[in-house]
């Protein structure tokens, strides 16, 4: 232990437990959104695109009844307009999932 503060192990120890829990957020949020590709199989992730294509044809038929709502007020056209980005987000990563198994196939191939 140094005489003024923490000596340079007892930092280097802190460093790699903040890293550590920053990995684990990150680990956590691509598991949430279906994107950590070194876990999910091929399957895993074709079962995550059908989920992700049923919640958008579910949000595009609210989204009829609420371009009906808009002409009541705009409070209901706000949400309208994130509904459809969420529509959009959700498309993202579909395609990034497809892209993924894509590549998969791709380098199967290559080999």
């Amino acid at each position: 232990m140094g005489i003024f503060g923490k000596s340079e192990d007892q930092k280097k120890e802190e460093e790699l437990k903040k890293l550590k829990a920053e990995q684990e957020k990150i680990k956590e949020a691509l598991l949430a959104f279906g994107v950590d590709f070194e876990s999910f199989s091929d399957d895993q992730i074709k079962e995550r695109n059908k989920r992700d294509v049923l919640d958008v044809k579910t949000s595009m038929i609210q989204s009829i009844t609420a371009n009906v709502i808009i002409a009541a007020s705009l409070k209901s056209a706000e949400r309208l307009v994130i509904m459809r980005l969420m529509d959009i987000v959700s498309q993202n990563w579909i395609l990034i999932r497809q892209n993924e198994l894509l590549l998969r196939k791709l380098s199967k191939l290559i080999k």
